[in-house]
């Protein structure tokens, strides 16, 4: 399903197909749980965000809680307004979901969706330099920085497993020199 959906979506970061995105969160999440609603809705947990599918598809197709999963992980995109100008709101919305929910589904989305995503970043800035920053709506590095620190401060709750501790060396690592200044 997921692939089907994705078809044709690639990253605006590195070109890749947006499926490969979506099964290494899922690989991530099988990691962290056995839970099949966990795992699915972190699989799907970019298809309403960024393809045609539909809550109600979603809804028929995965059942009540995976659909809730997704839509937790999800952004209002805001229609009509740039991605850029919307990006900073759209992004305290989610740190606020994270802070509000005890759901450990919901928390397991978000770690294994933005480990992922830090993963890229970290292989970005080690072929592309600074410039890969460009290829964001936020261009600004420090605003990624705030934006991933928070999520990870929304994720204690997972602060024992291996990959909540890669997501911390990775934010380090990916940062540091931001940090400094």
């Amino acid at each position: 399903f997921v692939t089907d959906a994705m078809r044709g979506k690639i990253r605006k970061a590195d070109g890749s197909p947006a499926v490969f995105h979506s099964l290494e969160a899922g690989a991530i999440a099988s990691s962290l749980t056995h839970d099949n609603e966990i795992i699915s809705a972190v699989l799907l947990h970019d298809v309403i965000e960024d393809t045609k599918v539909t809550v109600e598809q979603l809804r028929k197709k995965f059942g009540d809680r995976v659909t809730q999963l997704v839509l937790a992980g999800s952004e209002n995109k805001r229609i009509g307004i740039p991605p850029a100008e919307s990006w900073k709101i759209r992004k305290e919305e989610e740190i606020e979901i994270l802070k509000d929910t005890q759901d450990i589904g919901v928390k397991i989305l978000f770690l294994a969706d933005k480990l992922s995503n830090l993963r890229s970043v970290a292989v970005g800035l080690q072929r592309k330099g600074e410039a890969y920053w460009q290829n964001f709506n936020q261009k600004d590095p420090k605003e990624h920085y705030w934006y991933y620190s928070e999520i990870g401060r929304s994720l204690n709750v997972l602060q024992d497993t291996p990959e909540y501790k890669e997501y911390d060396r990775l934010l380090k690592a990916v940062f540091e020199g931001d940090q400094n200044e």
